[in-house]
């Protein structure tokens, strides 16, 4: 009887998985590796071939080993260099790694032979599956490009659903994982249809990578189409006697003056860079001529002190701009309502300003312990808007205490607030808690939060109820306490 534990010279493979009844060529460098060939070579040994877990492993011990390998014949070698080998092997028999008793100077271990299942009936089910494998096959075959033909015939032609995924498997371009998978499954259907999954997603992975293909090759086509396309523009520019370049140079350098937030800014050079692909005389070149000659002529970044009187105001729309009489009314009862409310005074005082400005130099006090309230403004920012709030305030003040409202993650997805519909406005960010934005804000720390729940109580007592229920108390929006570090 035939002994089915040997004693064999162990090489661990770095992404490689070499099947039984295959064959592999493949380079050899590190010196455990070489010394295991030369043994087996010279004892006429066969040498138990198995993937290690880990590709970076220099030095693999037993357990950053798979224990199933295939033990296998050397059938030749040859020597690249002083310190490299090209190996070809024969796998022999599905075998699994019972002890690696040695490490040096190479690896050796005890090796169980693992007879495989019993032979599969040709049935109707077995030809399904067969048939599914070569469709997948050819699909794949087709997409990498790079199959050899006499795989292909050979994969059409196999008719034993184990030796066939074997076949496969080694002779594509799986990830080593997955042909240990494989290599580790012992009944012959099982197996393939386990290639047959992997087959499927390699066969779409290619097919995306096709498309993507397509789309970069014809932008790169359009791309130098339009480039033809203005060369020619400016020879006739040129012809005509029309200098498109120094207007072009001349708006790049008026918007490379003008104080802008990112935002501003990348928009008006996208304009300025759409102005320059169009030809000098089309009605879509004047429109965009008329912007630009608006937008950079405002007076950005330039602010002058408020002044909330109503009819002087009025005097001012009237005189200087016809028409626009919503516009107007909105404006005026604006400024009726800020002159009536927050008159400015020694404690009151306006800041004409955008929130994410720098409006820290508009405030005369100094080292001065400071209070913020942010309320009802963070879920219609954006995250960097709010750090950009913070930093401002971190900037400015020495000891600052700020007290931020904030909504819930799922909230600002999926609820829409009746109020807000008529102004257009929309919820846009979130935070699931206190931690989640101190985490965001690394001038500051966490000293409480509460859940708007627990205010309403004091009003609305059902909220006294449902501010004990978890999901209602996390989603409601928050009252978030920070401290400046």
């Amino acid at each position: 009887m035939e002994l089915t534990t040997w004693n064999l010279p162990v090489l661990a493979l770095r992404g490689l998985t070499v099947f039984p009844h295959t064959n592999l060529t493949f380079d050899v460098e590190r010196r455990i590796s070489i010394k295991a060939l030369e043994v087996a070579m010279e004892s006429g040994q066969e040498i138990f071939l198995v993937t290690q877990r880990e590709l970076n492993t220099d030095r693999p011990g037993e357990k950053d080993l798979y224990t199933m390998g295939t033990i296998s014949r050397v059938t030749q070698i040859l020597r690249l260099g002083k310190t490299s080998l090209r190996v070809m092997v024969e796998g022999g028999r599905r075998a699994r790694l019972r002890r690696l008793w040695q490490t040096e100077p190479y690896l050796q271990g005890h090796v169980e032979v693992v007879e495989e299942s019993a032979a599969v009936s040709h049935g109707p089910k077995t030809e399904a599956l067969l048939r599914q494998t070569w469709g997948l096959f050819q699909d794949y075959a087709h997409l990498a490009g790079n199959v050899a033909e006499e795989v292909t015939a050979a994969v059409l032609d196999c008719q034993k659903p184990g030796y066939l995924a074997d076949f496969i498997a080694q002779n594509t371009a799986l990830r080593y994982d997955d042909k240990q998978a494989i290599l580790e499954e012992l009944s012959p259907l099982v197996r393939l249809r386990k290639l047959n999954g992997f087959l499927a997603r390699e066969r779409d992975v290619l097919g995306y990578e096709r498309q993507m293909e397509g789309k970069v090759r014809d932008e790169l086509a359009q791309q130098q189409k339009e480039q033809i396309l203005r060369t020619q523009i400016r020879v006739l520019q040129n012809e005509l006697g029309e200098d498109e370049d120094n207007e072009i140079e001349e708006y790049r350098q008026k918007l490379a003056e003008l104080k802008l937030e990112d935002e501003t800014r990348e928009h008006l050079e996208k304009e300025i860079n759409k102005l320059a692909k169009q030809p000098y005389v089309s009605a879509e070149a004047s429109v965009i001529r008329n912007y630009l000659d608006v937008c950079l002529e405002l007076p950005w970044g330039t602010y002058t002190k408020e002044r909330l009187n109503v009819d002087a105001a009025r005097k001012v729309l009237d005189r200087d701009h016809f028409g626009l009489e919503k516009v107007k009314e909105r404006i005026l009862e604006t400024i009726a309502v800020r002159q009536r409310l927050l008159t400015e005074n020694g404690a009151i005082s306006q800041i004409a300003m955008s929130a994410m400005d720098d409006w820290g130099g508009c405030i005369a006090e100094q080292d001065t312990p400071a209070l913020v309230i942010i309320e009802g403004l963070t879920m219609y920012l954006t995250e960097t808007d709010v750090q950009r709030i913070f930093s401002v305030i971190a900037g400015r003040f020495r000891s600052a205490t700020v007290l931020a409202e904030t909504m819930n993650p799922m909230v600002v997805k999926r609820f829409r607030e009746k109020s807000i519909e008529g102004s257009h406005a929309k919820f846009t960010w979130g935070v699931k808690n206190g931690a989640a934005l101190a985490a965001l804000l690394p001038d500051f720390r966490l000293r409480e939060e509460h859940s708007l729940t627990e205010g309403m109580a004091e009003f609305v007592p059902v909220y006294k109820l449902l501010g004990k229920i978890p999901a209602i108390r996390n989603i409601s929006n928050k009252i978030i306490v920070l401290e400046r570090k």
